[in-house]
């Protein structure tokens, strides 16, 4: 039976953080187990070092560099089940199905036993997003199985089974960034910036005023590989606690068409563009909310969800500017809320917080009728129910509110949850989520929680939003100052050395 495995590459707990990725990369690209590297592939380099620097690269670039490094991912074939050319085959179609361009990965075949394996190093941060790779149980056989059960068939080999004995199950990329492409990060508001002032702008100095309109600070610096580029920074960027991060992108890390080289070569071509695609795209989703909207509060909703989503059609003062572009972040979870006002006719924050109360209670409720029937087997001890209470606990956590944890708070409870499974076997066999219908029924809930959590929390955001006409970009782009006032404010903004 061919089986797979997948196993988290921890943080080295003493001196380079980064020491077990390295060591797996070079394990599995081990010469004397691939022919001399005759069954390797990758998506990021040719020696363990170049993709060692390559993962590192994005990791660094996020501010990712501690916590999980990666993931080992195993695909064993019993013996005589297939050679290493068609081992290597489903190895590299899953990483190409699975990863895509989203995750930095090494995939080997071994041939040094008498069943062939591919092993498969990817990086724990994304490198479109910065995402971590998240999963929690089940999700394996959501997501990893169906991909590699239709490369499996398709050669003849039959379906994949997890190992259950290494009780970790992961999720895919695809799952983890459904929509990714939808979803907006800060290089994808860096790059609709851009490209906005690009379409209105003659020069350079027209460019960088526009740019500061819109809220940026810009530095000019030097760097030996890549030449002269542009830094950006925005006080809307966050760090983890919410504060404003200092740290600034690089044009070079924007893609191409975004260096301060391909900018010069933009502003002077005739037919530039006015509206970048991914506002209009963002724009069409509005219609997705009901027209249905009586109370102040319901308008408001709809109005800040409508000035983020389209928000290159609106003059707003810098304070919006930074507050549209964090909602446009979380562009999903504003249509969320929106459409729970509106579907839920909420009419005001008060009324918000006493469904939230509500919520919370029908909670507590559920939580203990399921208690009552998951822990009434009297062959389990005291301490072992503690135990399996603790599990259960961290799992719904991981379950439900994996989207809005931290990444060290989500990679705490993982690690706890892999020691409960290390020490007490015999408690996780058969599972702790048996109770399908009160899991089901939390699961609703916590998630209507999370949303009338948000709604009370921002409720003072939503109520000080106040409709502006939009302004006629085609027609009537925004009025340049005086060319002498433009130099002034970009010699402000745009400094020639150093960098953020």
């Amino acid at each position: 039976m061919a089986t797979t495995i997948l196993k988290n590459i921890k943080e080295a707990p003493k001196g380079k953080a980064s020491q077990h990725l390295i060591n797996s990369i070079k394990y599995i690209m081990n010469p004397d187990k691939t022919e001399g590297g005759l069954w390797v592939g990758s998506n990021s380099g040719v020696t363990p070092d170049e993709i060692y620097d390559c993962m590192m690269n994005t990791k660094k670039e996020y501010g990712k560099e501690n916590g999980r490094q990666g993931y080992h991912y195993v695909i064993s074939f019993p013996p005589g089940a297939c050679d290493e050319a068609t081992c290597y085959k489903v190895g590299k179609e899953f990483c190409e199905a699975y990863f895509g361009d989203g995750y930095e990965y090494v995939f080997a075949v071994h041939n040094d036993h008498e069943h062939m394996h591919c092993h498969i190093v990817f990086n724990s941060v994304g490198r479109m997003d910065g995402s971590k790779y998240r999963y929690v149980n089940g999700d394996w056989e959501k997501y990893i199985q169906p991909v590699t059960d239709k490369i499996t068939e398709k050669y003849g080999l039959g379906r994949l089974e997890y190992d259950k004995s290494s009780k970790r199950k992961g999720k895919s990329y695809a799952e983890h960034s459904a929509g990714k492409a939808d979803k907006f990060t800060w290089k994808k508001i860096i790059r609709l910036d851009i490209d906005m002032a690009v379409s209105v702008s003659n020069n350079l100095q027209e460019f960088f005023y526009e740019m500061k309109r819109m809220g940026y600070d810009m530095r000019i610096g030097k760097s030996e590989k890549h030449g002269e580029y542009v830094s950006y920074h925005h006080p809307a960027m966050k760090e983890v606690d919410g504060k404003t991060s200092r740290k600034a992108r690089r044009d070079y890390n924007l893609g191409v068409g975004y260096t301060f080289a391909d900018i010069k070569r933009r502003i002077m071509q005739p037919d530039k563009d006015i509206i970048p695609s991914d506002t209009i795209y963002v724009k069409d989703r509005l219609t997705t909310i009901t027209e249905h909207k009586d109370t102040r509060f319901q308008v408001c909703a709809v109005m800040r969800y409508g000035q983020a989503s389209q928000y290159h059609y609106f003059d707003l003062q810098l304070k919006e500017q930074i507050r549209v572009r964090q909602d446009l972040i979380g562009i999903d979870k504003l249509l969320e809320e929106c459409n729970y006002i509106l579907d839920n006719d909420i009419k005001d924050v008060n009324q918000a917080k006493e469904k939230l109360d509500a919520v919370k209670q029908e909670i507590k409720a559920v939580k203990e009728l399921k208690s009552d029937k998951a822990y009434s087997d009297e062959d389990i001890n005291v301490d072992d129910l503690g135990v399996k209470k603790e599990y259960e606990d961290i799992y719904q956590k991981l379950i439900n509110a994996r989207a809005e944890m931290t990444d060290e708070e989500y990679e705490s409870l993982s690690d706890r949850l892999e020691e409960i499974e290390a020490e007490h076997p015999e408690l996780i066999r058969g599972g702790f989520t048996a109770v399908s219908e009160y899991d089901k029924k939390l699961e609703m809930l916590y998630a209507e929680k999370r949303i009338l959590s948000r709604i009370v929390k921002e409720a003072d955001i939503t109520e000080s939003v106040v409709q502006r006409p939009p302004v006629n970009i085609v027609h009537a782009p925004h009025k340049m100052p005086e060319e002498k006032e433009r130099e002034e404010n970009v010699t402000e903004s745009v400094t020639p050395k150093g960098g953020m």
